[in-house]
């Protein structure tokens, strides 16, 4: 299930885009430029953070569903289901999309569940 902790992180996250983006937009005055980093961090952190957990709860059912079929936990389970949830988040659009998706949420949630797996994370 996903946690309120989660969100929390993946908010910081997308907050966090904002903020660059708005330091990159910039502006002509101070109030300008404060204006813009306070108008991307608005924009951006609840827009990135409801991807984010909205691909994390489908990779969570996913990967359970592999461990139901597999049996036991295995180092690929957490590849596999990345590369679905990938699939699954963004079947809507093209095949690159789809691709590109596929394989940046495998090898995240690949580093993720051997970072839980060896105590580091």
């Amino acid at each position: 299930m996903l946690e309120l902790s989660q969100l929390r992180k993946w908010l910081l996250l997308g907050g966090s885009c904002g903020l660059i983006n708005g330091i990159m937009k910039g502006g002509k005055t101070k109030k300008l430029f404060l204006n813009s980093v306070l108008n991307s961090t608005s924009v951006i952190g609840p827009s990135v953070a409801n991807q984010m957990a909205s691909l994390t709860m489908i990779f969570y059912a996913l990967n359970n569903m592999v461990k139901l079929f597999t049996k036991n936990d295995e180092v690929y389970n957490s590849s596999i289901s990345g590369f679905l949830a990938g699939c699954i988040y963004k079947s809507s659009s093209n095949y690159k999309i789809i691709g590109s998706y596929s394989i940046l949420s495998s090898a995240v949630f690949s580093f993720i569940d051997y970072g839980f797996k060896k105590g580091y994370i």
